[in-house]
């Protein structure tokens, strides 16, 4: 039998240090990792709201509001395609409609080697290095271009530390279609700029959000191939400036929202132009969602289990101290069983007369999963809660019983 009172659980976590400082991750629980691999699902287009001026940014330095970004009805992208083929048979031409599903996008981490990982989704290759505390760009291969910096532009400067800005500028070399060697130049600008709380499409609710905005202005200068090209050799920045327009101006603006334990970005959206003389053009266009519950597979990630365990904790101490502050909560006499838990889980709890008993079931996100009310008596009472159909992870039982309360971790596998 088991008697947990609400002082407990509040004098625990506080005892641990468990509390962490918010709005700072830290490089062991955000860099990316050599054998990750996941799914990103994309969603009809969310433009982020423009950029403050120059004149804006001192007074939004002095004063930061909590955001509160709401997706719930942002809607997942059309995957559909429908094509029409003409097809000859003998000396009849027969139409036919064919329809494809484009599948999720699978982001993936290879084997780390001297502190270089890369990496690919959506048929793009990206080369990071990890130096100290700072990732940065190597550059990327695609269909019909590859681009390899030998200044590399500063990706991100750990610990992610809210208000935190880095601009750095880069220069490279590449190629396209095979055909035209290309110059790279330009600056990448690195700012953590908001935080608050987001909900999903999906109803998940996350507490501690912390925005990145990532701005990349490039000029790209193109001539023809030729057998001398080397693709490591040094760019003089100045004298190239200096001799005239490139070919291309593109700016890039990407933002991610990075969530306490979890080690990559929950949400997303990226939009680039190209800028020529007297107008704008849109290139691309795209928001992603990276589901919270796709992270909880990846596989050895202790950091951010430690976290997410600690957050749920925390969460539960929170409103059990609400709770508390309306009534003398006591302790609730239960004991269940198995743990971890397959299929079904097992609870005996003790009831009381004139209150009703609910049991329920919270992800580590905070969202409700399950919930079950159980008529008023007075005595022990048994119930089975089936699990088999949850995602594997870690959840948080919660009883309550009039001015009774008790809360347990319980691991699904």
């Amino acid at each position: 039998m088991k008697t947990q009172t609400i002082m407990t659980i509040i004098t625990l976590l506080f005892s641990c240090g468990i509390l962490s400082a918010q709005h700072s991750l830290k490089k062991e629980t955000t860099r990316p990792r050599g054998g990750d691999e996941f799914e990103k699902t994309e969603m009809n287009f969310f433009l982020v709201e423009n950029t403050p001026k120059e004149k804006d940014i001192k007074k939004e330095k002095t004063k930061k509001e909590k955001k509160n970004w709401n997706f719930q009805k942002l809607k997942e992208k059309e995957k559909k395609k429908t094509y029409k083929l003409k097809i000859k048979i003998g000396d009849k031409i027969h139409e036919s409609t064919v329809e494809e599903i484009l599948p999720d996008y699978t982001v993936a981490y290879y084997e780390e080697k001297e502190g270089e990982i890369q990496g690919s989704e959506n048929r793009q290759l990206t080369r990071t290095r990890l130096v100290k505390d700072s990732l940065i760009d190597l550059g990327y291969e695609e269909p019909g271009r590859r681009v390899h910096y030998q200044k590399p532009p500063l990706v991100m400067k750990y610990p992610m530390e809210l208000g935190a800005e880095y601009k750095s500028e880069f220069t490279g070399r590449g190629t396209k279609d095979d055909r035209l060697a290309s110059i790279h130049t330009g600056t990448l600008t690195t700012t953590i700029d908001e935080y608050g709380e987001m909900i999903l499409p999906r109803g998940d609710t996350l507490k501690s959000v912390v925005r990145v905005h990532e701005r990349k202005q490039e000029n790209i200068y193109y001539e023809p191939l030729s057998g001398m090209f080397d693709i490591n050799a040094p760019v003089n920045r100045d004298s190239l400036e200096n001799s005239g327009e490139p070919a291309d101006q593109i700016i890039t603006d990407t933002y991610r929202w990075y969530e306490e334990g979890y080690r990559y970005p929950i949400f997303e959206t990226v939009q680039s132009c190209r800028i020529l003389k007297d107008k704008t053009l849109p290139l691309r266009e795209a928001t992603y969602v990276y589901v919270p519950y796709e992270q909880e597979f990846l596989r050895q990630d202790t950091e951010n289990e430690k976290i997410k365990k600690e957050k749920a904790a925390k969460s539960i101490a929170q409103k059990a101290q609400e709770q508390s502050k309306k009534e003398d909560i006591q302790p609730i006499a239960y004991n269940f069983y198995p743990n971890p838990v397959t299929d079904i889980l097992n609870l005996r709890f003790n009831t009381q007369e004139g209150a009703e008993t609910i049991v329920s079931l919270y992800e580590l996100s905070g969202r409700e999963v399950l919930r079950k009310t159980c008529p008023a008596e007075n005595g022990y009472r048994q119930e089975t809660l089936p699990v088999s159909s949850y995602p594997p992870g870690t959840y948080i039982l919660r009883i309550s019983c009039g001015n009774q309360y008790a809360a347990e971790q319980i691991v699904k596998k």
